[in-house]
């Protein structure tokens, strides 16, 4: 019997930026940083938030939906916080699975250690994409930092992706 695979929607979200990816299994299908900085009060971030996640919902036919929780720094951001909240509210609203994970349980499970560095899990992930290898070494910090948001979406992606298939083992 084939293994039925559904469409991953990963998500790294956060006030400035978000990252997103579209997985089917393993198997990349869409990578992105979504600008958020313009986005201000917080009506007008959880507005431009459902837009982009309700598009890419539909385009990709996504059937899950997975979070990476903020770090302890994040969560007293109001606007990180609204960010996190409406990414819950589209998924719960659009009826789609949702999975939230710790940063240090996917570091844990890309890295083998809670406490690797966002550059360590994206070169890690890298060996696996190459495709996302240009997005490593930038000409500015700024860059290197703004791509590192698809690099948490993906690594959040992977861990669901994995930790699925150990619970039906």
């Amino acid at each position: 019997m084939l293994k039925q695979t559904e469409r991953i929607l990963a998500i790294d979200p956060g006030a400035r930026e978000m990252g997103v990816v579209v997985l089917e299994d393993t198997d990349l299908i869409y990578h992105g940083v979504k600008n958020l900085k313009t986005f201000r009060p917080e009506a007008e971030l959880k507005k431009a938030v459902t837009q982009i996640l309700s598009k890419l919902i539909v385009e990709y036919d996504v059937k899950t939906m997975v979070v990476e929780n903020g770090w302890f720094s994040q969560e007293s951001s109001p606007l990180f916080r609204t960010c996190f909240d409406t990414v819950q509210e589209v998924g719960r609203k659009r009826r789609r699975r949702l999975a939230i994970y710790a940063p240090k349980t996917i570091r844990k499970f890309i890295c083998g250690d809670g406490k690797a560095t966002k550059k360590r899990t994206a070169r890690i992930l890298a060996t696996q994409y190459p495709e996302l290898e240009i997005y490593l070494e930038q000409n500015y910090r700024w860059k290197e930092k703004y791509w590192l948001n698809v690099f948490d979406a993906l690594a959040a992606g992977l861990t669901h992706v994995r930790q699925q298939e150990n619970h039906l083992r």
